[in-house]
């Protein structure tokens, strides 16, 4: 009768076990569900530029029409945008967003925001004024392109990385920010946002119109150089956090794309 009892009390704590290990278990994949961020690594860009400006690495040269700016260890997670290069990195409750909190020292540049610095000189003599803007993109490789984001390999993702894409130019104190994908769609579990969404300067549609800031394929004013001169751009690309099309699903290898500057008007000193 012992015997008896003592299994049965083997059994039971047996089966308590295995209990509270599926219970672990489910606990632990609601957790990684809850917490995980979506996140892109690897960009392979290039700044180009049509219309009387050239693009170089350093501010004495030498400059082209092309420059290339490749990172394929960059990683990106989502960020609030700010102004003039700060961010702030989005805290998720569930699959909602309602605060911010600073993101940790030597991290931005690694973990979040792809930040390339480079300079625009415009030919031409001090006595002609150049006003830059973006040109918008077809989405083709080469100059003809324009200005684009897409998705380079599709091996990881369900869904568009770039539908949530952002890229900010810091140029002397100038500060916009350009959406080149801002009539993109994705499918998937997005975030309820208790936050504001940044606007954007520029935006732009999947065929190269810019819908807002722009007119046509030309954008608005980004900037003015004199001819002769140089001036540094800084670039930031980041995932917006806030957009309707960030979530876990955007999950990708990479991202390639050309940031074409050209001018539209210039205006000439008597």
């Amino acid at each position: 009768m012992r015997k008896k009892r003592d299994w049965k009390q083997i059994r039971n704590a047996f089966v308590m076990v295995c209990v509270a290990v599926a219970m672990l278990s489910t606990a632990t994949y609601a957790w990684f569900t809850l917490t995980n961020q979506p996140y892109v690594t690897g960009m392979d860009l290039t700044a180009s530029t049509t219309g009387g400006l050239q693009v170089g690495k350093d501010s004495s040269g030498p400059f082209s029409d092309k420059l290339e700016l490749t990172d394929g260890n960059k990683k990106l997670s989502p960020v609030l945008g700010g102004t003039n290069g700060a961010f702030t990195k989005p805290v998720y409750t569930g699959n909602a967003v309602n605060s911010t909190e600073e993101i940790p020292e030597g991290l931005l540049y690694t973990e979040y925001v792809a930040h390339y610095v480079y300079h625009l000189h415009a030919l031409g003599d001090t006595t002609t004024t150049l006003s830059v803007r973006l040109r918008g993109g077809d989405k083709t490789e080469g100059a003809a392109g324009g200005s684009y984001i897409i998705r380079n390999d599709k091996h990881k993702a369900t869904t568009n990385a770039e539908n949530a894409i952002r890229v900010g130019f810091k140029i002397g104190s100038v500060w916009k920010v350009y959406e080149p994908n801002t009539d993109g769609s994705n499918t998937g579990t997005n975030a309820v946002n208790g936050v504001t969404e940044p606007t954007s300067d520029f935006k732009q549609n999947s065929s190269g119109i810019f819908t807002s800031g722009g007119s046509g394929i030309v954008s608005n004013e980004l900037c003015t150089i004199a001819g002769g001169n140089t001036v540094q751009v800084d670039m930031y690309v980041w995932i917006e956090g806030t957009d309707k099309d960030c979530m876990n699903e955007i999950q990708t290898d990479q991202l390639k794309g050309q940031i074409q500057f050209t001018t539209e008007a210039t205006t000439t000193t008597p």
